[in-house]
């Protein structure tokens, strides 16, 4: 019976030790700072239902904080969506034209401020989301799901964020299970001092205007 009991206890033991642990996101992430500039390159996977393969499109993003999120899509099709303080707008040709106001684009721009947020590293700007830590198998990496309040829950059912230093997957879940899976890589950080080095004219008018 001891003998039975001492091998029963070894195995809670053993599954403690190798179930997965996640790294506390608020410590681990980098935080861009204010004024500051994050790039990346991104592969999205709509998933649609009754559609067998999903939809993928490729691009790259700019996230300055305190300015913006522009949204670059350059394949399949070229496009390109600004979000700033003003609005969302579409940008062809360096000028931008505001979308029209339908719920569409609303929901749109409340998702892509809401991606902001996730890329610049401030959860506390979310905080109408419940934000559930999940389970890794890698100490250096972290993943976290979250969940909308009820004014978004018509067309967010879940958002999972995981990465590491850097934001490296989003994955968005509607109500309709319905979903879009967002890898991002090549992540570039440019402190405030040395935005106007490295980015042109043409952007930053974007941006201000």
């Amino acid at each position: 019976m001891r003998k039975l009991l001492y091998r029963y206890i070894l195995l809670i033991l053993t599954l403690v030790t190798v179930a997965p642990a996640t790294a506390d996101f608020k410590t681990v992430l980098t935080h861009l700072p204010k004024g500051g500039m994050l790039k990346a390159k991104f592969t999205q996977k709509r998933y649609l239902s009754g559609i067998p393969q999903p939809i993928k499109s490729t691009g790259n993003i700019v996230l300055w904080n305190g300015k913006g999120l522009l949204w670059n899509t350059v394949e399949p099709f070229a496009n390109t969506i600004l979000l700033t303080a003003q609005g969302i707008f579409q940008v062809e040709d360096g000028q931008k034209t505001s979308l029209t106001a339908n719920q569409s684009n609303h929901n749109q721009k409340v998702l892509l401020d809401l991606i902001s947020h996730i890329l610049n590293g401030s959860f506390e700007d979310i905080e109408q989301f419940k934000v559930e830590p999940l389970a890794v198998s890698t100490p250096s990496q972290w993943k976290v799901r979250l969940l909308p309040p009820q004014n978004i829950k018509s067309f967010i059912s879940s958002i999972i964020v995981e990465g590491g230093n850097y934001i490296t997957g989003i994955t968005i879940n509607r109500p309709n299970a319905d979903k879009d899976e967002i890898t991002l890589t090549q992540h570039t950080l440019i402190n405030s001092q040395d935005v106007n080095k490295v980015i042109n004219a043409p952007m930053r008018r974007l941006f201000n205007e």
